[in-house]
């Protein structure tokens, strides 16, 4: 047994004293466990509670990947189980498209013509799909979505779907960099990820996958590779980047396979994709490379370095002086979107970038921070002063000019940063916010405790009670709910196919 359940189960008797009740309830955390260690080897626990009427335990990460299991009481010995690992998700939007892992399988929803849903057709889909080709029979443990590309872990091993510019799916080969024999073509169903010949990452057993604008990142063994487009130093390995360090840069450099990271031996516990930078947690301190900005204010690597030439292609380490939120805090979870990243120490989160729309959270209008500055609380923001933020979430990819920021807290969600499309989710359009607001807790989500939400562009998606939930912008059918009107509040998404 290991120490996650053990820690899970031995939770569950706090407060207890009918021993016949304990028993019962043993048994079935044993079983929800077990079934979710098979599932996801590399899950890590942490607990929220709230008074003595609720208390959730949630396991997140793989990225992406949210695992909740909830109980509610009405008495230290009126026990009643509610969700039991059943129908547990994890939850990603990229760019117009969405995904969703549900016992063991992927389904997607949304627009698909480079191949992004991975059914096999580059038809768009109002409703979630299921994703077939090297994924059949499989046991998915883990998904990203990214900017037209999605990728899921099954069985150890990566494979990734849709648009493969710059040789993002990583299924090239070894042939070098650049032309078109190194890889591109787009892929309408899932293939596996290089891990032959020169392929870094080889045959290691993969824990965590992300997808981001134009490249892919994932953990194998606790070290860290890229693959995909690295004109802005995004993959991190070194290699000399675009010389005009502009943006897009030449999809003359790029990786079409695994490349291993700077610096990355044993050590990388989480990796996270922006648009075209990178973000890491390894010995709990932040470490971020690639495309530090592109408007010359830089910020998105946090390293208290601006302007036009501030991209770096190795990993540098997240400000950690006096002046950052992040000072003399352990590192639990880390973001990186469309401008901005991202970060939750001890609890509190913060965010660091050129802050385009408010994507920072920090009250401060488009004011960019080259280092991590606390995400506001209390007072004009939604989110309560002292309230334990358990996930952060940025847009990974926008080609509109909205940036958005969510996170999680109390079994709420709240998000800030651009609106247009109401992807705020608070029942409001049109009008950004430079702090954290609460995503409507009410209709579909009266009563329900979110446990992971997922920015798109511009829409989101959250998880809660085991069930789906967006909002935002819908015109390839993002939102998952059949059809393709806009919403600017939660709406559940059309899941007959549980």
């Amino acid at each position: 047994m290991t120490n996650n359940v053990r820690s899970l189960t031995n939770r569950f008797f706090d407060g207890f004293s009918n021993h016949l009740t304990g028993m019962l309830l043993v048994a079935m955390v044993l079983l929800g466990v077990f079934t979710v260690s098979v599932y996801s080897a590399n899950l890590a626990e942490n607990s929220t509670s709230s008074m003595d009427t609720k208390n959730t335990y949630s396991s997140v990460k793989s990225f992406g990947a949210a695992y909740t299991v909830t109980r509610t009481y009405t008495s230290k010995n009126n026990v009643i189980i509610n969700n039991l690992w059943k129908s547990t998700h994890a939850i990603g939007g990229g760019l117009e498209h969405a995904c969703a892992l549900s016992n063991g399988k992927v389904f997607c929803w949304g627009r698909s013509n480079v191949g992004q849903l991975g059914n096999g057709t580059t038809s768009n889909s109002s409703s979630p799909v299921l994703v077939g080709g090297a994924l059949a029979g499989k046991e998915v443990t883990g998904i990203t979505v990214g900017g037209g590309h999605s990728c899921a872990i099954a069985g150890g091993r990566a494979y990734c779907w849709g648009n493969n510019s710059s040789g993002r799916l990583g299924n090239g080969p070894n042939n070098g960099t650049g032309g078109a024999s190194s890889g591109t073509t787009n892929q309408l169903s899932p293939v596996a990820v290089n891990t032959s010949g020169s392929s870094a990452m080889g045959t290691k057993t993969v824990t965590a996958i992300a997808a981001g604008g134009y490249h892919t990142c994932a953990i194998a063994d606790s070290t860290a590779y890229c693959w995909g487009r690295a004109g802005e130093g995004q993959i991190g390995n070194g290699s000399p980047a675009d010389p005009n360090q502009g943006q897009p840069a030449s999809d003359a450099y790029y990786q079409p396979y695994p490349t291993l990271v700077n610096g990355s031996t044993a050590i990388t516990t989480d990796i996270v994709t922006g648009s075209s930078h990178t973000c890491a947690i390894a010995n709990s301190l932040a470490y971020c490379w690639g495309g530090s900005s592109n408007t010359c204010q830089g910020g998105r690597l946090g390293n208290n370095v601006g302007g036009c030439s501030s991209n770096v292609n190795a990993p540098v380490a997240v400000n950690t002086g006096a002046s950052s939120a992040l000072a003399g805090k352990v590192v639990t979870s880390i973001a990186a979107g469309s401008s901005q990243s991202c970060a939750i120490a001890d609890g509190r989160a913060s965010c660091w970038g050129p802050n385009l729309a408010g994507e920072n959270g920090t009250g401060s209008p488009k004011v960019s921070s080259l280092i991590p500055s606390f995400v506001m609380t209390g007072g004009s923001s939604a989110l309560p002063a002292g309230a334990i933020v358990y996930s952060i979430t940025t847009g990974v990819y926008t080609s509109t000019g909205q940036y958005q920021t969510c996170a999680t807290a109390e079994g709420k969600a709240y998000c800030w940063g651009s609106n247009t499309y109401g992807q705020l989710g608070n029942g409001t359009t049109g009008t950004a916010s430079l702090y954290p607001v609460a995503v409507s807790s009410e209709g579909v989500l009266s009563g329900k405790y979110v446990s992971f939400v997922s920015p798109g562009s511009p829409f989101a998606c959250a998880v809660a009670n085991g069930r789906t939930y967006c909002w935002g912008l819908n015109n390839y059918g993002q939102l998952g709910i059949g059809t393709t009107t806009d919403s600017n509040i939660p709406i559940r998404i059309n899941d007959s196919y549980y």
